[in-house]
């Protein structure tokens, strides 16, 4: 029988561990801005962008300026699709003013953008996207 203390303890260590956990498969600096990507399929060498971090860290660093998102990206001498911009992958990076979206990516996840509040660009020249819920919530200054 565990005690009620070890099940405490054990408790606690699942939800740190749950929280502490890198929300990404590897990251790659371009033009001086780092972006996160998962893997969606190795077989199909197919990627999504992502946070940094934890989803709970509040310190993470944001991205700032206008950032464009490649279509190709070279991991371990591998070239990977991105497919998809994955759930708040750029949520709360309240200086991004402008983001440019390859026609690769079919599939725009929840809240991706969500608290971009100075996002005013956005660029997406594909076609058929998929968008979640809430991609662009508190984003009030897009114009274009």
């Amino acid at each position: 029988m565990i005690s009620p203390v070890k099940k405490l303890f054990m408790a606690f260590l699942a939800f740190f561990s749950c929280v502490w956990v890198q929300a990404h498969d590897f990251t790659v600096t371009q033009n001086g801005q780092r972006l996160c990507f998962n893997f969606k399929s190795k077989k199909d060498r197919t990627i999504e962008v992502t946070y940094f971090g934890s989803i709970a860290e509040s310190n993470v660093p944001k991205l700032a300026g206008t950032i464009e998102i490649p279509g190709k990206v070279k991991h371990n001498n591998e070239v990977y699709t991105v497919v998809c911009i994955g759930e708040k992958a750029f949520s709360g990076a309240v200086n991004l003013e402008g983001v440019i979206i390859p026609a690769s990516v079919k599939t725009i996840e929840n809240f991706a953008f969500e608290d971009c509040r100075n996002l005013s660009t956005v660029v997406f020249p594909g076609e058929n996207i998929k968008w979640g819920q809430g991609v662009f919530f508190k984003c009030k200054s897009i114009k274009n």
